[in-house]
């Protein structure tokens, strides 16, 4: 007879590791970005990214490995002082694209972009890119090898 692993222990695990690849994405975006968002106080003002604003792409909302996701994004984004933006992909490649469109309107400090469409992240990265916002494409590398496209690549 095998024995299962504890799940609850495993999500918990998992739910950390999201969070802190999350929040490692959140810093290395910022570290490029332009600083001029308010004033955050309190214990968020402690870190050197509160107070900046940023637009999170969700893969989508309607399932629950996504819907953690972003509520890992939430949590880093309030433990960090930054004020968020979420937009839902709903794995469809027009509303990745009307999204990019979305959020380089709003002029975000940086952007954290899951985008599950093949092929379409070249388009995407173009409207960030012209908008000047920097980004992180998350788990999708941005264009083939060698040729780095313009967002970071965060692989989970």
């Amino acid at each position: 007879m095998t024995t299962r692993p504890n799940r609850t222990r495993w999500n918990r695990a998992h739910r950390s590791l999201i969070a802190i690849g999350i929040t490692l994405g959140i810093t290395i975006t910022a570290s490029c970005a332009t600083n001029d968002a308010p004033p955050v106080s309190g214990a968020a003002a402690d870190t050197s990214i509160a107070g900046l604003s940023m637009a999170y792409t969700n893969a989508t909302d309607a399932a629950p490995l996504y819907v953690l996701l972003q509520d890992g994004v939430k949590a880093a984004a309030s433990t960090t002082g930054v004020k968020l933006e979420t937009y839902d992909n709903a794995l469809d490649a027009s509303t990745v694209s009307s999204n990019a469109r979305l959020v380089a309107q709003s002029k975000p400090d940086f952007v954290l972009s899951y985008n599950p469409i093949a092929g379409i992240y070249g388009s995407v990265e173009k409207i960030y890119q012209n908008a000047g916002i920097p980004c992180i494409a998350v788990n999708t590398p941005s264009v083939t090898e060698p040729n780095p496209g313009y967002c970071s690549w965060l692989s989970s």
